[in-house]
């Protein structure tokens, strides 16, 4: 997390991407306001955020359309929505971060805010808002904490489950980023 923090330390901290955690998509949209996860740790800001501290806020449309974030991530536990249902909305569609295929399905690792490896978040998303150079060694870190963790020697699909490689196929980098 050290060299994490350095990397986000030399970001202009007023041209940080906007993220928007959407978990449900439906007449309304169900977004992540105030959650666990301190974004600022990966470089990232969240327009949702408010100071009511409420966890989930309901929003229209609309309202997405004004925040129009930079990338949509898709949270672990949301097991029913993926980055092709938002790519394939054509409401959405003029979403900038739609447009970009900047869609991510966040990995396993991050369904419960209580699960151990649940610090690897940080890393995973700074990479995804900011290239493959914020968490170099992503995969072997993974590797690395589920032996130390769970005592598992995980092979290369394990990772790729874990990572939702094959729910990100349709997002831009996403296999770049952590092949």
């Amino acid at each position: 997390m050290k060299a994490l923090n350095e990397k986000v330390a030399k970001l202009d901290k007023s041209a940080l991407p906007s993220v928007l955690h959407i978990d449900n998509v439906a007449d309304q949209i169900q977004v992540i306001a105030n959650g666990s996860q301190d974004l600022s740790l990966s470089g990232v800001t969240n327009p949702a955020a408010d100071k009511t501290g409420e966890w989930w806020r309901t929003v229209d449309f609309e309202q997405l359309l004004v925040w129009n974030p930079d990338i949509i991530i898709i949270p672990a536990y949301a097991t029913d929505l993926n980055p092709k249902d938002l790519f394939n909305n054509p409401v959405l569609a003029s979403l900038k971060a739609v447009k970009e295929k900047r869609v991510y399905k966040q990995p396993i690792f991050a369904s419960t805010p209580d699960a151990p490896e649940i610090f690897l978040t940080s890393e995973w998303l700074a990479a995804v808002a900011h290239g493959a150079d914020f968490a170099p060694t992503f995969k072997k870190q993974i590797l690395d904490n589920y032996k130390l963790i769970y005592g598992a020697e995980l092979k290369d699909d394990q990772v790729a489950a874990i990572l939702e490689t094959e729910s990100n196929a349709p997002a831009s980098r996403y296999a770049e980023l952590f092949q």
